[in-house]
């Protein structure tokens, strides 16, 4: 588990492409994620970590998005659905 990790919803959802594959990924609706809070609840960073990790996603975004930081700084980079 990853603790004390301080995720916006808008980076999660950088890492994933869209709400909607993040969503799908996750098991949840879009309708879901879209009304997550920000920051996410350590529950939901959680599961979005390790879905990146079981996706494939560059261990380098996974380690800034783990840090609060955006996955991809200056592209769109990495984004894929995992499902």
């Amino acid at each position: 588990m990853v603790t004390g990790v301080i995720m916006l919803k808008e980076h999660a959802v950088a890492l994933f492409g869209t709400q909607s594959a993040l969503a799908e990924t996750l098991g949840y609706t879009r309708q879901h994620v879209s009304q997550w809070p920000d920051p996410l609840p350590q529950k939901y960073a959680d599961q979005v970590v390790g879905a990146a990790y079981r996706c494939g996603k560059p261990k380098a975004a996974i380690s800034r998005l783990s840090k609060g930081q955006h996955p991809f700084p200056s592209s769109g980079y990495g984004a894929r659905q995992c499902v």
